[in-house]
């Protein structure tokens, strides 16, 4: 029996198979929530980008002067991107207004990503973006399990959960995008893993994202935990065959094997290729190199402005990031190292020098922890495939 004959079901395939260009607009620095695991850190209510920087930024990228590929994905992010809905729209219609102008293939060849808390979904103001984009447009609510769960972590400031109010938006989501959302599991979550995957499930979300955090914030134990709710969400998958209909990314049969050495040319994440503007103008090779996102004393990491364009003399150190650049011995030559990715940003972050080649390996014995738990999950499933097909 071939391989991917008994997998779980497979995550719906990236837009422009991994080789857009990305390009993310802070929108704003500011949100409606107050998660506790975000990493958002120094969100601020009045930073919002005006449309003169937008239009800025834009005018750059068909300028000549901005190395396009052959398609583009506009992210909106915040804080929350949905409080600046208007501004979004304004500056969607100028970049469609703009690639007609010049001709770009990009008018055609684009879409757009947003992830949002879900809290404002249902506005008229959203509602009418979303209908006016919808063929182009991409969105996530992030709903992060059972009510406990996600009331734990993703609250108001006031400390409030924001559950009753996002699950009320859900069936209007399903109705007009893709079954997916974002779940993020940090310490104090964990024994709820297993039963807040089979809530979004039942839900009618049967494509999660899933990943535990990763800065410093795992204690002893925490992998032991986070291997037996997973080999418990293994059972119940495998016995209900729900392998059939459903997928969360914590378990991927591509996991668990020594780097290739295809891979060591490349890096966990697409830090200097996935641009960001920030409300003041500054280009970042990511929005992890914002201040706001820096919880260290590390200085920002700006590779250029709307006014002058991209530094790439200051791109290349990210151009030229590879895992043997940023990993140590121990990393490289792990067993099981496939699967363990890295934040490049949370790990110049994290780094006791101000460089982007030290890695984070705090998620180490949590990576340990899912490996096994596969190990245990891919077992389960051959051998049910494999008493089902000889019955």
């Amino acid at each position: 029996m071939e391989k991917n004959k008994y997998t779980n079901k497979n995550i719906e395939d990236e837009w422009g198979n991994g080789n857009a260009q990305t390009i993310d607009f802070i929108v704003t620095e500011d949100c409606n929530l107050r998660c506790k695991y975000c990493y958002i850190c120094h969100k601020k209510a009045n930073h919002v980008m005006e449309f003169e920087i937008a239009k800025k930024f834009i005018d750059y990228i068909f300028s000549g002067r901005f190395q396009q590929s052959e398609g583009v994905i506009l992210g909106f992010i915040g804080g929350e991107p949905f409080l600046e809905v208007d501004l979004i729209d304004k500056i969607v219609d100028y970049y469609k207004i703009k690639a007609y102008e010049v001709g770009s293939d990009w008018y055609w060849n684009y879409r757009i990503n947003i992830t949002t808390n879900g809290v404002n979904y249902a506005q008229e103001s959203v509602q009418h973006f979303i209908k006016k984009n919808h063929d182009k447009l991409s969105v996530t609510i992030t709903i992060d399990g059972t009510k406990e769960k996600h009331d734990l972590q993703r609250v108001f400031p006031d400390g409030s959960g924001s559950y009753d109010i996002i699950v009320k938006n859900i069936p209007l989501y399903l109705e007009q995008f893709y079954e997916t959302t974002k779940v993020t599991f940090a310490h104090e979550d964990l024994p709820l893993l297993k039963e807040s995957i089979l809530h979004l499930w039942k839900l009618g979300i049967k494509d999660i994202s899933a990943n535990v955090v990763y800065e410093d914030v795992w204690e002893e134990g925490d992998d032991k935990i986070f291997e037996d709710q997973l080999k418990r969400l293994a059972e119940e998958i495998v016995d209900n065959e729900l392998y059939r209909d459903y997928k969360v990314s914590l378990f991927d049969e591509n996991i668990g094997e020594p780097l290739s050495e295809e891979i060591k040319l490349h890096s966990s994440c697409g830090a200097g290729r996935m641009i960001a503007v920030g409300p003041s103008g500054k280009i970042y090779p990511c929005l992890r190199y914002k201040d706001y996102s820096l919880e260290s004393d590390k200085h920002e990491v700006v590779i250029g402005n709307v006014e002058t364009g991209i530094d790439f003399d200051k791109v290349l150190p990210f151009r030229v990031a590879t895992y043997p650049t940023q990993c140590d011995e121990e990393c490289l030559n792990c067993e099981i190292a496939m699967g363990c990715s890295f934040c490049q940003g949370q790990s110049y972050d994290s780094a006791d020098t101000a460089t982007n080649f030290q890695r984070s390996k705090y998620i180490c014995r949590m990576h340990k922890a899912r490996v096994r738990a596969n190990h245990y999950f891919f077992n389960l499933l051959y051998n049910d495939m494999r008493v089902k097909t000889s019955s």
